[in-house]
């Protein structure tokens, strides 16, 4: 996203008139930053209410600083589960690997027959499934 459009078209609206609050409303639906948000909301605040503007922006710039922490140790304390995830989901690929590279004819039966492929059509689509429901567990939102 180009952000120097995104504010010169935001500048440009407010030179020719436009409502502010209106103006910073469709700001931050361009840009979609939950932290813009943040920022929008403090100086939609202060216009209305009055106050230190230099103050919001602190304390706005303090809690986005926070929020950025927040994120980046939550990605570390998942990073294990997701490793784990990744690793058990990778055992029985190679565990049919092995079968199949220490037994081929087990291996031809697997690949051959249409019992072998559905069976191996099943485990995957499982193997998947197990994969995207890892993540979605490991994901925190914040």
């Amino acid at each position: 996203m180009d952000y120097e459009l995104v504010l010169r078209i935001e500048v440009r609206q407010l030179r020719l008139g436009a409502d502010p609050e209106e103006a910073f409303a469709a700001l931050s639906l361009r840009v979609g930053s939950p932290d813009l948000d943040i920022a929008i909301t403090g100086i939609i605040i202060q216009r209305t209410v009055g106050g230190n503007l230099s103050e919001i922006l602190s304390s706005v710039s303090t809690t986005v600083d926070e929020r950025l922490k927040l994120h980046r140790e939550i990605a570390v304390l998942t990073s294990r589960q997701k490793f784990t995830g990744n690793l058990i989901a990778m055992m029985p690929v190679l565990v049919a690997m092995a079968f199949i590279f220490l037994n081929p004819e087990l291996g031809d039966l697997l690949l051959d027959t249409t019992a072998g492929r559905i069976a191996l059509g099943i485990g995957l689509t499982f193997e998947v499934i197990g994969i995207v429901a890892i993540r979605k567990l490991a994901e925190i939102e914040v």
